[in-house]
C-alpha cells in the first residue's frame, strides 16, 4: 500500500500544501501514480470558498471511489473544517484530517514515518513555484467561510521562506509565486511585513522573477508599489481582490474600503507604472444588490483595463453574516449579471492586451503546449499570456524576449525578438 494519487481543488495555498504532502510521502517510501486505478491511497485536497467549490469537491471524492473502491481514502482540506460541507457525509472515506494537522497525514499512514520536511524542493508545474509565507485570516468579510476553515493569521518563519526560495531558485525555477491566505497580513504576528519578506527574497541572486497573489486594495502602500518600480524581479503585476464597485455593498460585505479608495488606487498604479497588469475578484448578486448597485461595479470594470478578472456569483455559506440577510437575489439575476460583467471583463482585458501590440516585452516560456494550437507560450511579467509562434523545446523555462504580433479571440500571439 504504497502508491498515492494526489488530487488538489482550489487556491493556489492547497496546490502548496498538496506538494509538501507529496514529498514527505516520497521520501517516506511511497510512489505517486496519476492513475487512480493504480492506487492504493486516494489524498484529496478541497475547496469550500463556495457552495460550487463543494459540489465539485463532493464530487471529485465520489468519482475516484467509485473508479477504485479498493483504495484507502483520506480527504483534507476547507471542506473538513467547514461544518455545513456534505463532503463529511461521504461513507466510503477512510480519514478526514482538518487544515491544521494537514501536514501530519503521513503519521496517521506510517508509524515509523520520516517528518523532517517542512519546505518544498520542487513543483508540479516545472517553470514556476507557488511559496505558502502565511495561512488564515481574520478579516471576517460578511460572506466568507475561510476565516472559519482556516483560522487566525500564521506567517511563516522569513528565514525558512528565504531557505526555501534559495533551494526552488537554485533548482532551476525562474518564477516564485508568494501565496497564502491573506499575504498582506504577513509577519503581523512576527514582527515583521511583507515588504521586508520581499526585500530579502529579491537579493537572492538566482531569482528572476517575484510574483505576489491575491492582495487586498487596502494592504497596497506606496512603499510596495515604489519597490515594484524599482526592482526588475518584481513582476509588475498585481491581483486585487475588490469584489464590488458599490459602496453600500462594500459595506454589507464588510470590506474595509469605499469604492472612491479604488478609483485612486488604480489611478496611482496606472500612473506610477504604466504597463502594470492588473487583475481582479468580483462577486456579483450579492443579498440586496440592485441594479444601481450593480451597475456601479459594471462602470469600475468600464474604466479600467483588467488583464483578468474572476467573476462569480454570491452564494450562501452557513455560519457566515451574510447567510442571514434577507433580500437574496434569484439564481437568474446572479446570472445574468454575472454574464453581463464577464463580457464587459472580456472587452476591458482585450483593452489592456492591445496596448502591447507591436511591443517586445520578455515572456517565461512554460513546458505544456497549448492544447489547440499546440504552440508554447507563456506568460509576461504583467500576466499577459501569449503563444510564441516560434519557440520550441530548447526555450521552455527560460524567460526570453518576444514581440506581440496579434490578438485574436483573446489569444495572443508573438515571435521571439533577437
Amino acid at each position: 500500500m504504497n502508491r498515492c494519487l494526489f488530487k488538489t481543488l482550489g487556491c493556489k495555498t492547497n496546490q502548496y500544501e498538496t506538494q509538501l504532502l507529496r514529498e514527505q510521502f516520497l521520501e517516506n517510501g511511497f510512489s505517486e501514480v496519476d492513475d487512480v486505478n493504480e492506487a492504493d491511497l486516494l489524498i484529496i485536497n478541497t475547496c469550500t470558498v463556495t457552495s460550487n467549490s463543494d459540489k465539485k469537491s463532493e464530487r471529485l471524492i465520489r468519482s475516484l471511489i467509485r473508479k477504485n473502491p479498493k483504495a484507502r481514502v483520506i480527504v483534507t482540506g476547507c471542506c473538513v473544517d467547514n461544518p455545513y460541507s456534505r463532503v463529511k457525509d461521504i461513507k466510503d472515506v477512510d480519514l478526514f484530517i482538518a487544515n491544521k494537522d494537514k501536514d501530519k497525514i503521513i503519521s496517521y499512514i506510517k508509524d515509523d514515518y520520516v517528518n523532517s520536511i517542512d519546505t518544498i524542493k520542487s513543483f508540479s508545474i516545472r517553470d514556476r513555484a507557488f511559496v505558502k509565507i502565511q495561512d488564515g485570516c481574520n478579516n471576517f468579510c460578511s460572506y466568507c467561510i475561510i476565516p472559519y476553515t482556516r483560522g487566525k493569521p500564521v506567517s511563516r518563519d522569513l528565514k525558512k521562506i528565504e531557505e526555501e526560495v534559495r533551494n526552488l531558485t537554485k533548482s532551476g525555477y525562474k518564477e516564485i509565486v508568494l501565496t497564502g491566505i491573506h499575504i498582506g497580513l504577513y509577519g503581523y504576528d512576527l514582527g515583521t511585513n511583507l515588504l521586508e519578506l520581499i526585500d530579502r527574497l529579491i537579493s537572492i541572486r538566482d531569482l528572476a522573477r517575484l510574483r505576489l497573489s491575491s492582495i487586498d486594495p487596502n494592504e497596497i502602500d506606496r512603499s510596495l508599489i515604489e519597490r515594484m518600480k524599482d526592482s526588475d524581479k518584481i513582476c509588475r503585476y498585481l491581483h486585487i481582490s475588490i469584489q464590488s464597485g458599490d459602496d453600500r455593498i462594500l459595506k454589507r460585505m464588510r470590506r474595509r474600503y469605499k469604492a472612491k479608495f479604488l478609483y485612486k488606487l488604480l489611478d496611482y498604479l496606472k500612473k506610477e507604472i504604466p504597463e502594470i497588469g492588473i487583475s481582479s475578484d468580483f462577486m456579483v448578486g450579492f443579498p440586496g444588490e440592485s441594479d444601481k448597485n450593480f451597475k456601479n461595479t459594471l462602470s469600475l470594470v468600464k474604466r479600467y483595463d483588467f488583464v483578468k478578472t474572476h467573476i462569480f456569483t454570491y452564494s450562501d455559506r452557513e455560519k457566515t453574516e451574510s447567510y442571514n440577510f434577507k433580500n437574496k437575489l434569484s439564481e437568474d439575476i446572479k446570472r445574468e449579471r454575472a454574464e453581463i460583467l464577464k463580457e464587459e471583463s472580456l472587452k476591458s482585458s482585450m483593452r489592456f492586451k492591445k496596448n502591447f501590440l507591436a511591443k517586445t516585452l520578455n515572456v517565461l516560456v512554460e513546458s505544456r503546449k497549448d492544447k489547440q494550437s499546440y504552440l508554447l507560450g507563456g506568460y509576461t511579467d504583467n500576466y499577459i499570456r501569449t503563444l510564441i509562434l516560434d519557440a520550441n523545446i530548447n526555450h521552455i523555462n527560460s524567460i526570453i524576449p518576444a514581440r506581440i504580433i496579434q490578438i485574436r479571440e483573446n489569444n495572443t500571439y508573438s515571435k521571439i525578438q533577437n
